[in-house]
């Protein structure tokens, strides 16, 4: 409306009391609509400067703009906002748009919670604004403190990263605008553990396991963090938690591993937990503490990926328990080997410590069909020795040699080539030699594909991936 020939303000608090045109009282404020009560307008298609937003309680409560101060609610002022719109599906604060694609929107004031709210034919609440609103933290099982709307501010006190915080927290509407077409009305968190936008339109983050008791949102160093109860980091706005992503599903030399992340594969992770070491699938919901050490070990706290080990360690930083390589590389990590579901730690292309263990009890075994592995120009066979590492060789075929026989297993729908010297003998690629290596530690360098119909073997590597 335009502004008045003649005003009376309250000096203290710049309320409107009186106008040569009249000061509005609105009921509501919705698109395409217009009422009057005698004289006097209720309803509009806008609420601005000067009018009077009375609340929806039944009592004479009421939210106004004033032209000083703009927006005052009860406790708080928000003196940017002159002006709230809904127009063509759309709501508008200074001609900015808040939410975007909703139908026959229609803006209410509540004075019990001191907040404004916005609701369509669907939903009860597609947005709310309020004046003042305290929560101890962001939490999944609080209803008033579970949802963080849009163009607000939340007060919440957490002792995060071991400092006391007292701050104002919007940073997940900040990230989360850049991430969608349509404008971020709210989100809310589940008690699943479920990070939604917009009355579930999107999904910024899905429990990957079970749901636990609880989750939370803390705050540091300029990131909104997902929690757990059990004090897992579940989530993160700007990804990077400590010194790599929440998610990453390698460790190297440097980088941390320690109670509450995780090393994340996908459908399957390893976590540590209550002082324990945790193998987690995804898809059957099963969680198996991995026993690294045949000793009763101490709480661990975290795992450092070395130059030539992997520690286990303390809160006080002392190692519970190693394991060693005899050579110094910087060629480390700890790793998903998606191939076989497992984790693993390599160190200079060798596989020194796996979980699970693979074995022949591992994944869908076939049976045992025995073949020979022959060049039909040369008439000899491949020979596998009996010690590990040796190079594969061609021979004379001998009946009463085992040495001679091999056999197909597969794993995880993977073929592998072993010997039937020993159960624990690889045929294996390595810098383009054929030798025989341990299963466990070889993984990546054995898959070989045959061809039953043609009677051929081939490698399985990235190059020829089929």
């Amino acid at each position: 409306m335009k502004k008045p020939d003649l005003m009376i303000f309250n000096v203290l608090t710049w309320e409107p009391i009186w106008g040569l045109n009249p000061i509005r009282y609105l009921t509501s404020v919705k698109e395409n609509s217009f009422k009057r009560d005698g004289s006097r307008i209720i309803q509009d298609n806008t609420f601005t400067t000067f009018d009077k937003l009375i609340s929806t309680d039944g009592n004479s409560d009421f939210i106004y703009i004033s032209s000083l101060r703009g927006l005052e609610f009860r406790y708080l002022s928000m003196p940017a906002t002159n002006n709230i719109t809904p127009s063509s599906n759309s709501l508008y604060i200074n001609e900015k748009p808040i939410i975007k694609s909703n139908i026959n929107m229609e803006l209410t004031y509540n004075s019990e919670f001191d907040k404004l709210i916005v609701k369509n034919d669907t939903y009860q609440n597609v947005w709310e604004m309020y004046g003042l609103k305290k929560c101890d933290m962001l939490i999944s099982s609080d209803k008033n403190c579970n949802i963080l709307y849009s163009n607000n501010n939340i007060n919440i006190t957490y002792a995060s990263f071991n400092k006391n915080i007292n701050n104002t927290t919007d940073k997940l509407k900040e990230v989360s605008l850049s991430l969608f077409d349509n404008i971020l009305s709210y989100t809310a968190l589940s008690s699943t553990g479920d990070i939604t936008i917009n009355n579930n339109q999107y999904t910024l983050h899905k429990e990957y396991f079970t749901a636990d008791d609880g989750y939370f949102f803390i705050s540091g160093d300029g990131n909104l963090i997902l929690m757990s109860n059990t004090s897992e980091y579940k989530w993160a706005a700007k990804k990077i938690i400590t010194e790599r992503e929440y998610d990453a599903g390698e460790i190297k030399i440097g980088e941390s591993f320690r109670e509450g992340e995780m090393l994340y594969c996908g459908d399957y992770s390893m976590i540590i937990l209550n002082g324990k070491l945790f193998y987690r699938d995804h898809k059957s919901k099963i969680s198996t503490e991995i026993k690294y050490s045949i000793k009763d070990l101490a709480y661990l706290y975290k795992i450092v990926v070395g130059s030539n080990s992997i520690s286990f360690r303390n809160k006080n930083n002392d190692d519970i328990y190693n394991i060693y390589y005899n050579k110094v590389s910087n060629n480390s990590k700890l790793y998903c080997d998606k191939n076989t579901r497992s984790i693993v730690w390599k160190i200079d292309n060798t596989i020194k410590w796996r979980y699970p263990e693979i074995s022949s009890n591992n994944g869908d075994l076939q049976d045992k069909r025995y073949i020979l592995l022959c060049n039909k120009y040369y008439q000899k066979c491949l020979y596998a020795a009996n010690r590990i590492g040796s190079n594969v060789r061609y021979a004379d075929y001998s009946k009463t040699l085992k040495n001679f026989k091999w056999y197909f297993e597969t794993i995880n729908k993977k073929s592998y080539l072993k010997s039937a010297i020993n159960d624990d003998i690889y045929l294996i690629v390595d810098n383009d030699k054929l030798i025989t290596g341990k299963c466990s530690e070889n993984m990546d360098k054995a898959r070989i594909l045959y061809n039953e119909p043609k009677n051929y073997i081939e490698y399985f590597n990235s190059s020829n991936k089929q």
